[in-house]
């Protein structure tokens, strides 16, 4: 069954001459992408690396440590179906909204 990449998403949803930010690596090392409607929309990518490798395993042991409550910066969980309104909190000067997580 072929699933349809987040980036393919990104790329449908972006609008022409717009920026999609991919944080961190895909587990596949190779993603199908329509390569003619990135050129064709100009559409920017830019990879961001989140924190290396010994951060992010120093940040697992002390969550698993309980030394660090990862809940405590999770403000809200929120559908799918609900991404707008998550993007709209997280834009907001006004909703002190630290991370959301969005469960499909």
């Amino acid at each position: 069954m072929y699933r349809r990449s987040a980036y393919a998403a990104a790329i449908d949803a972006v609008r022409p001459g717009g920026t999609i930010v991919t944080v961190g690596n895909s587990i596949d090392p190779a993603i199908k992408m329509s390569l003619n409607k990135i050129v064709l929309h100009e559409i920017k990518f830019i990879g961001s690396v989140s924190c290396t490798r010994k951060e992010f395993e120093e940040t697992i042991d002390l969550i698993a440590s309980g030394m660090l409550d990862a809940d405590k910066y999770v403000t809200d969980v929120m559908k799918l179906d609900d991404l707008q309104y998550a993007f709209e909190r997280l834009t907001s000067k006004t909703d002190p909204v630290a991370k959301i997580v969005v469960k499909p």
